[in-house]
């Protein structure tokens, strides 16, 4: 009878052991075990002996039988053969594992590295990594190798898995594949910052200056600056730029953002768009007014309040109101003086002005002036009544008329 220690597949510097046996009276012989090829052949001493392989390699794989031979009574006899046994010598090579030094999305430009890795006996193979669609393919000796895309593009965008392959004996061999990993190359743009010179209110006619800017390694690109309302749309090249409006008009007023838009191996990315910057156009500025009296000012005189407004848009009017609604009056021109000839009591009180005037087929008002106030008194007269010579005692009263 003959045994195989191992299953049919046995691996390449694997130990086989193989055991003959006969149950037989006649002792004292020996087995020959024999491979059918002929490429080997040993002879043991033994009803029962084992045959060790102790590293098998390609020439051990094929079928085995044993014989016993033995002397008798001066005389060789020999069995017949047993049955065969049969082991093929495989090298079995694990799938590598596989990892991306990213995550699964990668900015144009940046390095991606990845790293295959076997664990096995047979040393000394290489790796090759592939790219499933084909456009990449690169190869490197060990059993823990690293592939570095220095500088991804979008053509290296997609899934990659690795295979490791190692020569034993003469024979070529290849794992498995490695399970696969992905990435998607991509442009990231930050959203632009945006910036408004002057302030929020603009007298119309002033320049305006409106900046964009945006860090980002995609220079070459542009930006566009866009009014909400869809009336103002312009575009300059730059990472930074300025736009201005020379001469603002009232259809300029409003909120602006800005886009920056690049171009990257052939494809267009746009930014988000930035914040809002908001302006408005005024056409005055507040009017300064003056009194020409002491906040006292006596019953009867004359009081002179003056209003003027630097503005280029003259042809304008003043109006000088009192608080309390007693008095209002308007007049021509951007300085003038409004006069109360003989104040009374009904004048005193707080007064202001405001300028108003109309620009581009649109009537505007200045805001108000501050306030100046005056308070009435009145005239002192000493009053002493006529008596006759016979009066020793005069008596004077002071009144206000």
């Amino acid at each position: 009878s003959i045994s195989l220690s191992s299953t049919k597949e046995v691996t390449w510097g694997e130990k086989v052991n193989i055991t003959c046996s006969v149950e037989t009276q006649f002792t004292g012989g020996s087995f020959t075990l024999i491979q059918n090829s002929g490429s080997f052949r040993e002879t043991k001493s033994g009803t029962s002996v084992t045959f060790s392989l102790p590293k098998v390699d390609f020439v051990h794989e094929g079928s085995y039988y044993c014989q016993y031979q033995t002397r008798v009574s001066s005389r060789d006899f020999s069995s017949p053969h047993s049955s065969s046994v049969h082991f093929s010598v495989v090298v079995t090579l694990p799938a590598p594992s596989i990892s991306l030094s990213s995550t699964k999305e990668v900015t144009w430009g940046e390095k991606v590295n990845i790293t295959c890795s076997v664990e096995t006996q047979f040393t000394g193979g290489s790796f090759t990594v592939i790219q499933n669609s084909g456009s990449f393919r690169e190869t490197k000796s060990g059993t823990s190798v690293t592939f570095s895309l220095p500088k991804v593009d979008f053509v290296h965008e997609g899934s990659y898995y690795c295979q490791y392959q190692t020569r034993v004996s003469s024979r070529d061999f290849s794992s498995p594949h490695s399970r696969s990993v992905h990435f998607s190359v991509v442009v990231t743009l930050p959203a632009p910052s945006i910036s408004l010179s002057p302030t929020k209110e603009v007298t119309w006619g002033e320049k305006v200056d409106i900046t964009c800017s945006v860090e980002t390694q995609f220079t070459g690109g542009s930006f566009t600056l866009i009014q909400n309302s869809g009336s103002f749309r312009e575009t300059k090249s730059g990472t930074s730029v300025t736009f201005s409006l020379p001469k603002v008009d009232f259809v300029h007023e409003g909120s602006y953002y800005c886009q920056y838009q690049t171009r990257v191996s052939s494809r267009d990315f746009n930014s988000p768009q930035s914040s809002s910057v908001h302006f408005s156009v005024v056409a005055l500025p507040a009017p300064s007014i003056s009194l020409s009296s002491t906040k006292e000012v006596t019953w009867g005189e004359k009081v002179n309040i003056t209003c003027s407004v630097e503005t280029q848009f003259t042809g304008g009017s003043f109006t000088l109101i009192q608080n309390s609604g007693s008095f209002r009056e308007t007049k021509s021109g951007t300085s003038v003086t409004f006069s109360l000839p003989k104040v009374d009591f009904v004048h005193e009180g707080s007064y202001y002005c405001q300028y108003q005037t109309r620009v581009s087929s649109r009537d505007f008002s200045s805001p108000q002036s501050s306030s100046v106030h005056f308070s009435v008194v009145g005239k002192r007269h000493l009053f002493c009544p006529m008596f006759s010579n016979h009066c020793n005692t005069v008596k004077c009263t002071t009144e206000f008329i």
